[in-house]
């Protein structure tokens, strides 16, 4: 049985699952641990540390080349947001679908 996690220790195994792009079992078992213990850490340091809503991770600059194409973002977690022109969708909707996306 792996030792227990300290919530540092959670933070940085975490961060390299993220960055790692494997799923959780296939890191997990890289680790010699279960997945469980990934998505207990993830709920728990959620809970400890919340999101911090003023500093973002990253930035990335889009820009709509024709106004006629929709435009789509894609997030590293597999979400990916579509709006067609005239779609109706307002920036500060498709802004809260993307920080709701984030969490």
């Amino acid at each position: 049985m792996a030792p227990r996690w300290t919530p540092d220790e959670a933070r940085k195994h975490l961060t390299g699952w993220e960055r790692s792009g494997e799923s959780a079992y296939t890191y997990a078992a890289r680790l010699g641990v279960s997945q469980q213990r990934f998505f207990y850490w993830r709920e728990a340091l959620a809970r400890i540390d919340p999101p911090n809503r003023e500093k973002p991770t990253q930035f990335v600059e889009l820009a709509v080349a024709d106004r006629r194409v929709g435009v789509e973002v894609r997030f590293p977690s597999g979400h990916v947001v579509v709006v067609q022109p005239g779609s109706g969708v307002a920036l500060g909707d498709l802004l809260r679908l993307v920080e709701w996306l984030a969490c």
